[in-house]
């Protein structure tokens, strides 16, 4: 096949996944192809499985009449796995040719695991979800969020500095042989962002920006439904960024970065310190989870715990210097803030106003419940972008 169509296909593949139902004429104008061209390659696209046809639902005021004939993906035309992971921990998903998850997977790792104990744990991940699945669609893609360090362009885990054996991981070479499709790695940040920008920034096309706060601390953007990253290298570790240059010693070394004061390992610290100067403090009771048990301490601080809405207060003070710095930086059209601390939303928001003055007013803040599988429903969209954007497929 000549890749000029190779091209078009891919164009209006992704533009019926970003924007369906469209209908053919709306694709021929997109486009500026002429009628004959975008009905044949879509024909081709419906007879491979790839895009159904479906109606486009009439406007209220339009009256009767037979809707127009639309185009969306066919949820069967395939499926895709996504792979969230942080700290020790493994999410997994496995959605249909939408996005849409049909299967979890959630598993644990020892912290001094190996690379090759923490490949085999992903790799049995991705076992029992396609076991799950039974061969009911073929697996078109694998889209991976991880921590630390990544060269994004050739899928290597460089390294985390929680997970000593974590050096240098081929994790997209090792999948993509093991599994025969191909693997998609970004920072787990960028894979939430991506997946908060389906949620709400499909209308807008606008910038989302989405603070990740869970053993670390992490920035991903997105737009138009695409993560937004241009180097070879990840970004993303807002976390890392100093704010007390006299401050405490982080776990990577350096003093003062912001992760040490407004993360899970920062609410760990400080419930250990409250936990030992007040015997039988309710909050202590966090302590028994590894992780720290976030939820609970945000769940006594709404019922009016002093020591715990101190605790939490101070974390999300601090936490609003990396908030404020990102918003200076990108002005996002929507914030989004996700991760452990979302149970205290109310409290959040109250001082992310507060103390953040590049907060807009049109700026949109949203602190949704924290849903685990977020992270790797982005990752699944990751790879559904890579498999399908022309941008993407076209050799530079």
């Amino acid at each position: 096949m000549a890749r000029g169509l190779i091209e078009k296909k891919l164009f209006i593949t992704d533009h019926i996944r970003k924007f369906n139902p469209v209908s053919r004429q709306m694709i021929s104008q997109r486009f500026n192809m002429n009628a004959a061209t975008v009905g044949n390659i879509v024909d081709t696209l419906i007879k491979e499985g790839t895009v159904m046809e479906t109606d486009i639902p009439r406007p209220a005021d339009s009256g009767a009449g037979r809707p127009a004939i639309g185009l969306k993906l066919n949820p069967d035309g395939g499926c895709f796995i996504g792979i969230d992971m942080f700290d020790c921990l493994i999410t997994a998903v496995l959605t249909n040719f939408e996005c849409n998850p049909l299967h979890k997977y959630h598993v644990a790792f020892d912290e001094n695991a190996s690379a090759t104990n923490i490949l085999q744990t992903v790799r049995d991940a991705v076992q029992t979800l396609m076991a799950e699945h039974r061969g009911k669609t073929v697996l078109k893609g694998i889209g991976m969020g991880l921590p630390g360090r990544i060269n994004l362009k050739d899928g290597t885990a460089i390294d985390y500095h929680r997970i000593a054996g974590w050096r240098n991981i081929p994790f997209a070479a090792t999948l993509s042989h093991l599994f025969g499709v191909p693997v998609f790695v970004e920072h787990n940040s960028s894979t939430v962002a991506l997946a908060e920008a389906w949620k709400y920034g499909g209308e807008t096309g606008g910038v989302v920006a989405s603070v990740l706060v869970r053993t670390g601390v992490s920035i991903g953007l997105a737009q138009n439904r695409e993560i937004i990253n241009h180097s070879t290298y990840s970004a993303g570790e807002l976390g890392h960024t100093i704010i007390d240059f006299n401050g405490s010693i982080c776990r990577c070394g350096r003093r003062g970065c912001l992760e040490t004061y407004a993360s899970g390992t920062a609410l760990a610290r400080m419930v250990e310190q409250t936990a030992a100067i007040q015997p039988g403090w309710a909050g202590a009771e966090a302590l028994l989870s590894d992780p720290v048990d976030a939820d609970l301490i945000c769940r006594l601080a709404t019922e009016g715990n002093p020591e715990c809405t101190e605790i939490l207060s101070k974390i999300f003070r601090h936490l609003s210097i990396g908030i404020d710095t990102v918003l200076s930086l990108y002005a996002p059209d929507i914030l989004t803030i996700n991760g452990i601390f979302n149970r205290a939303a109310p409290l959040l928001k109250e001082l992310i106003r507060k103390n953040c003055p590049a907060l807009h007013p049109e700026t949109v803040l949203i602190i949704d419940p924290y849903d685990q599988r977020i992270g790797a429903v982005g990752a699944a969209l990751h790879a559904a972008s890579r498999t399908c954007n022309p941008l993407h497929q076209i050799p530079g």
